[in-house]
This record gives C-alpha cells, structure tokens and sequence, in this order.
C-alpha cells in the first residue's frame, strides 16, 4: 500500500502541516500503520473466523448469515433472485413480489452465483473486498492530511478503530428507546462491524472518501468532467444513498462555503468548477431519485421504511453526541486554523452534514434508518482530532520527551477503542454459540427440511418461524408469511404468532384459535416445523401440531426431529375469526 503523498507542488495549501511532523525521528510509524490495519482486520475478520472454526472443528453447518442473520438472509435472497431474474423483490410476505430492485454490488454476487459459488459465498466475497478497500481510502484520506508520521498512524487508528461501550454505560440511564437508537448508531459508525455482514457498506464509505479525494484533485486541474468521479459517486449512492448523499452534499456545500470563505480566491476557474459539480451531482442524484421512487410506488419498500425508521425511532442530535462525543471534541480543536482550500472545508463539514441528515432522516421520515448517515464518519473526525490536537502531543514532547507524550497518545486512542471493541466481540462471539438460537448455524435435520422444500416441484409459500423463514427465499426462491424484521407486515406479531403454532400452543393462548384455518388464511404449501418447536410440541397438554393440521394435510415428511407438513391444494382460506385483534396484517393506520 502507497502512503508517499503526492509532490507538494501538486498539494494546494493546507492545515494538514499541522500534524505532518513531529516525532520523525522515531522512524517506526510505518509498523505502526501496519499494526493498526492489521488489528482492523482481524476484528473485522471476527465473524468469518468464529464460522470457519467451528465448521472445521466442531463440523458444524453454517447457514449462510455473516453478520446479524435477518439481514443477511435479505441480501442472500436478492443475490438468489438476481441470478434468477435481475431484479429483485420482497419474498418476506406472500405477496407476489414486484421485481424492481436492482444494486451493482449484489448483482455481482449473483453473477459470481451463476458462475458456480454458491450464494452465501457469492456474497462473502465482499468481507475482503471490503477490508481492502476501507483500509485504502482511509489511508489514502488520511494521508492527504497528514503525510507521515505519528500522527498519521493514530489518525489512522482512530478512524479504523474507534469504539466506545456506550451501551453498556447508559444502560439503565437512558429511556429504552434512546439506547435502543444510540446502539444501532454505535454499530453503523464503527467500520469494523461493516464486515459483520454488511461488507458492501465499506466499499460505499470507501467511494465515499476517495471521491471527496478525487474531486477535490480534479476541480484543482480546471477538468469539468471526470469520468471516474461521475462513475463514484454513481455507486456510492447506489450502494448506500446514505453515503451518496453525503458526498453531494460534502461537495457542494464545500462549493458554497468555499466562494464565501476563499472570497475572491476562488474565482478562477470557477465556471469549469460548477460544471464539473453539476456533474457529480447528476450521477450522484440518479440513484437518490431510483430510492425515492421505490419507497413512494413499491408498498414493500414502503412498508420497510416505516418499520425501519420504528427500529431507530429514539434517534436525534444526542445520539451522534452520545457514541461520537470525544473524537467531537478533539476535531473541534482544529477548527482554530483558517482552511485554505477546498479540502479543508470539505473535511470540516463532512461530520456536519452526517449529522444533519440522521436528524432530517429521523424528523421528515425522508429515507430511512437515520443511523446510517453516520458510517464513515469516524473518518473527518479522526483526522480533524488529530491535527487539532497534535501540536499540544509535540510541545509536551519538547517539554517532557516523545516517549512519554507518545505513551500517552497511545493510552488515549486505546481507552477510545479496546473496551467498546472487546465489549462488542464478547457479545457477537456469545451470539454465535452453537448451542444458541442465533441462526449462523443450523441442526442437520433442519438444513434437511429446507433442502426438501427447496427441491420440491410443488410452487407455493412456506410456514415456519422468523428465523427459518428468513432462509426459505435464498433457498428455494419462495415467499414467506414472515422472516424479516422490516420487509415483513407486523413482523413482531406475526413472529410471536408463528412460534405459538409451531409449538403446538396456539389454542391455549389465542381462545381456542385452530392453526390449520390460520395457515390455510396464509395460503402456505409447506409448513415447517423445526427441531426446537417439534421439542416444545412434546410438553404441550393438548393435540400435537400434527393433528392440529390433519385437516388440511396433504403428506407429513419427516427428518429426524424436523418435520414438513404439505397442505392440500386449494384456494386461500378466509381470515379466522378475530384474528384481527392480533394486528397481523398491515393497514392503512399503520402508514
């Protein structure tokens, strides 16, 4: 990896000299760089490890998740209906799903799908690509700053690294709603927990940061059109729109503030420079526009919106204070040096502008999931504390000595990140325990059931749990009643609903409700029951699922403790009687 900067005739004047020196004679900083790419990656590498253990030792079998296991089923599934069919839809619902969707970074999964990987690794592919390319740009972005150096390295860190176990500390303090938001937040803005399964987030933030790079190079050319820029931010705002937003907004704000702040400075060449924006602009717009129409005309973009944006409900200003607090205040210490070019400002404003957006996100229901505007953000802030805060390290180094304004850097940067980082690893490793129920991995009788569905000739959807249902589209390419949190109706209830009859318990907590009018309302083909609920089937004092079925069962397959019910043919049979009191289907009251 290059980390020489440009030749200074080529760099515009900056406050990056700020922190470019200092400590040079300590010629190590490049191990350092290393050392903290190399911890990036391997937190970052945390998920894969812990699958590639135990399917090696303890022969366990993966399910295909990389990361939270709802999501993660989602994008399986659009990989799976991309190799299919190009464009993807909702299968999370039995409605006929309207194949609209289409996304650069999944439809090159479902390419590398139909060249022979399977889907799961089809969509792996994107854990390294992502790492890479995160520890590129971020280099990259911060070396623009800050060349060499100390300085470097712990701009480096901190941006890669940052993590804070601000859960943990407000827990208790908070109401439920506001943590719930603060830890949503904490996830999207630490790059490691990209690659927890959302690995297509750091190829958007790594276009992100090098598109801010490139533009700023190319506007000082005096070009009006680049086509590699036009191509990122077409992708980033594809990837991620919230990403894509930023980095139009990063620009043309940059732009506005520029003209104001530069005064007449920036005049020249300013036509070629407003060409040239309104250029990125257009591509970046494009995809920002695609969003817009999906979640107004598409109900099942629309439905996810809504329930998306209840999942992060407590957002506001303090949540991006809450998890961002101290790199906050260490990037407003450089604002006391003057920016003198476009850089500066962009850099300046980039936290602004992530931060604006939750809140307008959050306020106007505009978009969704607010906390996603603040991935990548770690970066500006990191490189702003930096070079704010450099200066005092390097007068304490000439009071004292630079080992010991060195040791206490370090211990700064890693109280910013070795607790929140172990907190979090604890917690994702404790959720992938194999005697858990956490959906990474899957009993072979389960696994067994599915490949029956999967493989049967017979078209229709499928009953099960969430958490089996969720991997029923990837799988066989049909609907399920439920299996996501936003992508399904009334997930919660419908969740809760599913877990009773599939334990047999439905009658005893619903007044006497009989489970074979609830699935034949579905219109299921196929019930699943898994090895878990075939278990409490056991303990229940009343009929078993199996006769609770019988009326409507056309055959019983059996695989060891997971059993799949096909139901006879027929039309879809009317709504139970108050059913409705369970809100299981979506109405017009809920958005």
């Amino acid at each position: 990896m290059r980390t020489d900067p440009p030749a200074q005739e080529d760099r515009p004047p900056t406050l990056s000299r700020q922190a470019s020196d200092g400590h040079e004679g300590l010629r190590n900083w490049r191990i350092g760089l290393w050392a903290s790419i190399g911890a990036f990656t391997l937190l970052s590498l945390t998920v894969v490890i812990v699958i590639v253990w135990n399917a090696l030792v303890h022969e366990a079998i993966w399910s295909g998740a990389l990361g939270y296991v709802f999501d993660s089923m989602q994008y399986l599934a659009w990989i799976r209906e991309g190799s299919d069919h190009v464009l993807s839809g909702n299968l999370f619902w039995t409605e006929p799903p309207i194949r609209d969707y289409l996304n650069p970074g999944l439809i090159i999964s479902s390419g590398l799908h139909l060249l022979g990987l399977s889907i799961p690794l089809s969509y792996a592919f994107w854990v390294p690509v992502g790492i890479i390319l995160v520890c590129w740009a971020v280099v990259k972005y911060v070396g623009d700053f800050i060349p060499s150096g100390w300085g470097k390295v712990a701009a480096v860190a901190l941006a890669l690294l940052y993590k804070i176990p601000i859960h943990d500390l407000l827990q208790g303090r908070v109401p439920s709603r506001n943590l719930n938001a603060v830890t949503y937040a904490g996830f999207d803005a630490w790059p490691v927990y990209w690659s927890w399964g959302f690995s297509l987030t750091g190829v958007a933030v790594a276009l992100l940061c090098g598109g801010l790079l490139v533009y700023d190079r190319v506007r000082n050319s005096g070009k009006r059109f680049s086509v590699a820029l036009a191509a990122m931010a077409l992708l980033c705002s594809w990837l991620q729109p919230w990403q894509g937003a930023t980095l139009l907004a990063v620009v043309i704000g940059g732009e506005i503030l520029g003209r104001w702040i530069l005064g007449r400075d920036s005049d020249a060449g300013l036509r070629g420079r407003l060409t040239l924006l309104g250029s990125t602009a257009v591509f970046g717009i494009l995809p920002l526009v695609y969003y817009a129409i999906l979640g107004k005309y598409d109900e099942a973009w629309r439905i996810n919106g809504i329930q998306a944006n209840n999942y992060v409900s407590g957002a506001s200003w303090w949540t991006a204070f809450a998890i961002l607090g101290p790199l906050l205040l260490g990037a407003a210490t450089a604002l006391r040096f003057k920016p003198k070019g476009f850089r500066d400002i962009a850099i300046r404003i980039w936290p602004v502008i992530a931060i604006v957006q939750l809140i307008v996100i959050q306020s106007t229901q505009i978009g969704n999931t607010a906390t996603h505007a603040l991935k990548g953000i770690t970066v500006p802030l990191a490189t702003l504390t930096v070079i704010g805060l450099s200066p005092w390290f390097k007068t304490m180094g000439r009071k004292t000595s630079p080992i010991l304004s060195g040791g206490i850097a370090v211990l700064l940067i890693g109280l910013l990140f070795v607790p929140g980082a172990i907190d979090q690893v604890k917690a994702q490793v404790n959720e992938m325990q194999l005697e858990g129920r956490g959906g990474y991995f899957i009993a072979a009788d389960n696994e067994r059931a599915l490949d029956f569905i999967a493989a049967s000739p017979r078209k229709g959807s499928v009953y099960a749990t969430s958490l089996f249902s969720s991997m029923v589209p990837w799988r066989s390419d049909r609907n399920t009643w439920v299996g996501h949190e936003t992508w399904t109706p009334r997930f919660q209830g419908r969740s809760y609903f599913n877990e009773q009859v599939l334990a047999a318990a439905l009658p005893s907590v619903a007044n006497g409700m009989s489970p074979a009018a609830v699935v034949r309302w579905t219109g299921a083909s196929f019930v699943l029951q898994d090895c878990y609920h075939t278990y409490l089937d056991r303990f229940r004092p009343h009929e078993s699922l199996r006769a609770q079925l019988a009326p409507i069962t056309k055959s019983v397959h059996q695989f060891g403790c997971a059993t799949v019910y096909e139901i006879v043919d027929g039309p879809r049979g009317p709504a139970p009687p108050d059913i409705g009191r369970y809100h299981l289907d979506w109405t017009k009251a809920d958005g």
